[in-house]
């Protein structure tokens, strides 16, 4: 029962390299309106203010899926799961991937209020979260 495991480990990982990446364009895109004449001497081109939106968007879109699959997988372990601690577990990562999938409603339907430069930091951090549940829970064996 290892594979389901290291699969939403593996899906929590590759979330966090999402949110990572779209929080970074979107932060530089906030930040690119102090240095545009820099910018544009060097000819460097970030994502513009107006783009925010449609990054903030694009990010959930692509993570979305993902954190759907890993509330799948994580039910699956709930159910099939002997050992109390493992399904203690599994619980705790069935909560975080709840209150990721509520925010990603909600910052999918107002991507200006809640901004994934300043929303990200919870994907990154709830998937750090779900990949150390899912990698303990493959190195418990027994109920105690």
């Amino acid at each position: 029962m290892k594979v389901p495991h290291l699969v939403s480990a593996g899906l929590s990982f590759l979330m966090i390299l999402i949110a990572v990446f779209f929080g970074s364009n979107i932060y530089r895109a906030n930040e690119n309106r102090f240095i545009t004449h820099l910018n544009e001497m060097d000819r460097i081109s970030y994502y513009g203010i107006a783009d925010i939106p449609a990054l903030t968007q694009k990010a959930v879109v692509f993570t979305f899926p993902l954190i759907l699959t890993i509330f799948i997988l994580t039910t699956y372990i709930l159910i099939k799961k002997p050992f109390r601690i493992v399904r203690n577990i599994a619980f705790g990562n069935m909560v975080i991937s709840t209150i990721i999938i509520v925010l990603s409603l909600l910052v999918f339907n107002d991507p200006i209020t809640f901004d994934f430069s300043l929303w990200g930091y919870v994907w990154i951090t709830m998937g750090i979260i779900l990949i150390a549940g899912n990698i303990l829970s493959v190195f418990i064996k027994k109920s105690t």
